[in-house]
């Protein structure tokens, strides 16, 4: 049985993810904060990503007494109120990439033989500039973007991949739990996307554990969009401007 470690599992996100992956796998999860409904079936470590030391501490102690064939990174950096974009950068890469760099780096430290595997969340505001997203989001998903293109060049020597899943709109909760707005929201995209559907976390977690796994030992280093296929078809940019319009 593999051993995965999902960092950020206090959200909806890491949670589902975490939740997918328990079904064939031991998964231990990294959180600020512990959920309360979701602890009976997942291992949790609490982690405060803000105090790097410490953090890179417990990883590399966990990295000798149980170390993991792969891990995903579902944290995020939540300003506080009035918090200036200069400082919301500094401050998120040390939540969003010092513990990819932890992870990295107590691999390394341990001289591994085995392929080891992460997966970093980025966004397409990483891609694209939109003008209802604050600019230090965009950076900080432009830097995970670029950290999984140069991490899977400077660990592929000794086993590592490194991919990076880029996800447009997707429903954190079931469709019901939303509210009216939202829900007009999410029909107007799915009449943009390929499948007339909006993405579900089920769909990102299916992706995620595909990158995890031994049978994507030869994908490294790409940027894989879960948008719908929107991309391709047009900017979501235009997408976004046509549905505020209407």
């Amino acid at each position: 049985m593999a051993r995965y470690w999902v960092f950020g599992a206090s959200k909806p996100l890491g949670i589902g993810l975490a939740n997918h992956l328990k079904a064939s796998h031991d998964v231990t999860c990294f959180s600020r904060s512990l959920p309360k409904s979701e602890t009976e079936r997942l291992s949790f470590v609490r982690v405060d990503f803000s105090d790097v030391v410490k953090m890179r501490e417990l990883v590399q102690a966990r990295m000798v007494a149980d170390a993991p064939d792969g891990a995903v990174f579902c944290q995020r950096y939540r300003p506080p109120f009035g918090q200036s974009d200069l400082d919301a950068v500094k401050a998120g890469l040390d939540v969003e990439l010092a513990p990819v760099l932890s992870v990295l780096g107590a691999f390394n430290a341990a001289r591994r033989a085995t392929p080891f595997s992460l997966v970093l969340i980025s966004s397409v505001a990483a891609l694209a500039a939109y003008n209802d997203i604050p600019l230090y989001y965009h950076i900080l998903k432009a830097v995970t973007v670029t950290a999984a293109r140069t991490l899977a060049a400077y660990g592929a020597p000794s086993g590592l991949r490194v991919n990076c899943l880029i996800l447009g709109e997707f429903e954190k909760y079931p469709r019901g739990e939303y509210k009216a707005q939202e829900k007009a929201k999410f029909a107007a995209l799915e009449t943009f996307t390929l499948s007339r559907q909006i993405c579900k976390i089920s769909d990102i977690a299916g992706v995620a554990a595909f990158l995890l796994s031994g049978n994507a030992r030869y994908v490294s280093g790409q940027m894989i969009r879960l948008d719908g296929g929107m991309s391709g078809l047009a900017p979501e940019y235009v997408v976004r401007s046509m549905l505020d319009k209407h």
